[in-house]
């Protein structure tokens, strides 16, 4: 009987102790559920952030196209900004002149018959709201080919005065010729930075969609969309009193392919460059040692890899430039212009360039 008892609490005793084993082993997976559970939600959040960025944008949507390996996505929905890491060049080294493609004069038709919204549109909204924004086509006679293009005019502008000149060259998804849909993002920087943008004459050339920014057309020499942007920025400068020593440029995405192209073909063009998620291949980073650049990147894009920046910024500092600078934006995508663009010093460091 009293083995019989002896018995009994050893085995209660033993089914006690293995419930408190498994008690503590659920609790641990339970915890471990949570923990991945709410990185889940906080990538979800990240997601849908940017899902919604993308999804508000009826006109310049994610559309993505390939482009030397790499796509680009023009969006128009601001996010939050985040801090940025910036690093700046010290040293410098003289490079070999590459030969300019500046003698392909043409005798390409000037501005004509533009539309001006002399007093502004109280219906448009961005610059399409203000006064002095012109909207034409301009006919290239030696690539025979046209471009729609948006060009504004400073607010109080007076012939008898420079003006700074500012390029804006866009991605992907916005092209045409309207002249009109994809100027979003200059809207922005003229919404952020009247006091530069107010004082300036802006060109916002729109690519054909069915062309892409590049130099050359396929066996035609400098007839590409890019040749003819060159020739309009000319056309621009008989008209207007424009500041020769003081043309910008800022491309986003594929557009900032573009004004990188341009400088690489153009080489005495600008003054000084801004690269938002842009590209361009790094063998041709000595062609930049002496111009002025500042690329900005979001850390979390997935549609031009911050990598191509990084590497490009590199390649240059490392030939030993002494004014190449780049900003990371840590956790944000491909719309690293909201981050750039709402960055006073952005605006202060380019214009504040000259040949």
């Amino acid at each position: 009987m009293r083995v019989r008892a002896l018995l009994s609490l050893v085995l209660m005793v033993f089914v006690l102790l293995a419930g408190c084993g498994k008690s503590e082993k659920t609790e641990s997976n339970i915890s471990a559920v949570t923990s991945d559970t709410e990185a889940c939600e906080k990538q979800s959040s990240v997601t849908a952030t940017e899902s919604s960025s993308r999804a508000e944008i009826p006109k310049e949507q994610s559309s993505v196209t390939a482009a030397n390996g790499l796509g680009n996505t023009e969006a128009s929905k601001e996010q939050s900004s985040a801090t940025a890491t910036e690093s700046s060049a010290q040293n410098s080294v003289s490079v070999s002149t590459y030969p300019s493609a500046d003698n392909d004069d043409s005798e390409s038709e000037p501005v004509s018959s533009q539309q001006t919204a002399s007093e502004g549109d109280p219906t448009k909204k961005g610059i399409f709201a203000r006064r002095n924004v012109l909207v034409n086509h301009f006919y290239d006679t030696k690539a025979q080919s046209s471009i729609a293009y948006c060009l504004v005019l400073p607010r109080n502008y007076d012939s008898s005065k420079s003006y700074p000149v500012l390029l804006y060259l866009h991605g992907v998804g916005v092209g045409g010729s309207d002249g009109e849909r994809h100027v979003s993002l200059l809207s922005i920087m003229q919404r952020e930075a009247p006091d530069y943008l107010d004082n300036a004459v802006l060109i916002a050339p729109q690519c054909p969609s069915d062309k892409s920014w590049n130099i050359y057309e396929e066996g035609s020499g400098y007839n590409g969309t890019l040749a003819t942007v060159k020739r309009l920025l000319d056309a621009i400068a008989k008209q207007y009193s424009c500041d020769e020593n003081r043309y910008y440029a800022v491309g986003y995405s594929f557009g900032g392919y573009g004004v990188l192209t341009m400088a690489d073909h153009y080489n005495d063009l600008f003054a000084a460059v801004q690269v938002v998620a842009g590209w361009y291949d790094t063998a041709s980073a000595n062609r930049f040692v002496n111009l002025p650049i500042w690329f900005h990147h979001g850390t979390a894009d997935n549609v031009v890899s911050c990598e191509n920046s990084k590497s490009l910024y590199n390649a240059i500092l490392k030939l030993g430039s002494q004014n190449v600078k780049i900003s990371l934006y840590e956790c944000i995508a491909h719309d690293s212009y909201s981050s750039a663009f709402r960055d006073m010093t952005t605006y202060t460091w380019l214009f504040s360039q000259t040949k």
